[in-house]
């Protein structure tokens, strides 16, 4: 598996668990996602590389000196839009 399949597929299911947890509207569900984003974050060993290459495949405007984080959010969350 290529390392750009890897970061689609799970940044796909980030999506699909940012669906679900705010869907729910249960007062703790957002916590699982952030747990999750959280998990991805610690992950990515080289995190800004990887950033780079979600803000690309995605087309997320980048902000300078964004934490990767955010861009994980940014790229898996319309919560903020």
């Amino acid at each position: 598996m290529t390392a750009d399949y890897r970061l689609r597929r799970q940044t796909a299911a980030l999506r699909g668990l940012e669906l679900v947890s705010f869907r729910s509207r249960s007062r703790f569900a957002f916590y699982n996602y952030l747990g999750a984003v959280h998990e991805e974050y610690a992950r990515l060993a080289k995190a800004k590389r990887y950033m780079r290459r979600i803000t690309t495949f995605l087309d997320i405007p980048i902000i300078k000196n964004s934490q990767p984080s955010r861009v994980i959010i940014d790229a898996t969350s319309d919560a903020d839009g």
